[in-house]
């Protein structure tokens, strides 16, 4: 992780290899044009999908990764801190690094939910949250995990 991506899980600061930490991911990406501060209060939406994830034993996950203004960027770290009930790891970055790597993400929100593989490739784009086709592609997706 470089200086400019902070991670926080269960509110707490941690230093994790954010790319091998599971097999695949699901990545939550919110860009500086969305309300940070409202995604991080409604994560409760959040929780039968991380739920689900605990079949895998460790071999899925869901990241958080919030790319806030910089005017907002205090308002969302505080936020992110008061999220100490789930144990799921949220990113916070500075400097819109993550799309400057990932420059393969669509503006179009709809497609900043996402899945990879372990080797980071995108097997899978959609918000499983408002489609419940989606949800099912992404169940079938990490049930091969647990077997």
């Amino acid at each position: 992780m470089t200086d400019s991506i902070d991670c926080y899980i269960a509110g707490k600061d941690t230093t994790i290899d954010i790319m091998n930490i599971y097999e695949q991911k699901l990545i939550s990406y919110y860009d500086s044009i969305e309300c940070s501060t409202c995604e991080i209060s409604s994560i409760n939406k959040w929780f039968d999908i991380i739920d689900y994830t605990k079949l895998t034993q460790n071999k899925f996950g869901v990241i958080f990764i919030f790319s806030p203004k910089t005017e907002k960027y205090n308002e969302v770290l505080r936020a992110i801190k008061n999220v100490r009930h789930i144990s799921v790891p949220f990113l916070i970055e500075k400097d819109d690094e993550f799309l400057t790597i990932n420059k393969c993400i669509p503006k179009n929100k709809r497609y900043h939910i996402f899945m990879v593989d372990k080797d980071n490739n995108v097997i899978l784009a959609g918000n499983p949250l408002v489609n419940e086709k989606m949800w099912d592609l992404y169940k079938k997706k990490i049930a091969k995990l647990s077997k």
